[in-house]
């Protein structure tokens, strides 16, 4: 037997919980946009500007790049993120060296 009080609480968590994913897929979705790198280590993100302080990790599925901003960041590009050539361009642009971070940027 479920007592009473059982039923409107587990109807109260579950619109708690449906608002909350709603609230993040929002958030994620108000997060992507237009991203450009520039083979100077400059990178332009939804009228914001920041550097390329060091290439962190890059692998297969994603590239994790160090940024120096209002706030040192990191910027990481997974492989589903944008179109696969541009990812495939990405990787060989850190590869070959032509994406320089910028080494007077400040570390964090």
């Amino acid at each position: 037997m479920v007592p009473p009080v059982f039923l409107p609480l587990s109807y109260f968590f579950a619109e708690a919980l449906l608002f909350e994913w709603q609230r993040s897929y929002h958030y994620y979705l108000g997060q992507q946009g237009p991203l450009r790198l520039y083979s100077d280590g400059n990178i332009r993100w939804h009228d914001q500007a920041g550097e390329m302080v060091a290439v962190k990790l890059v692998t297969r599925w994603l590239v994790v790049l160090s940024v120096a901003h209002d706030r040192n960041q990191w910027l990481i590009i997974c492989y589903d993120g944008c179109d696969a050539t541009q990812y495939r361009h990405l990787k060989m642009m850190i590869h070959l060296g032509l994406l320089k971070p910028n080494p007077s940027a400040d570390k964090p």
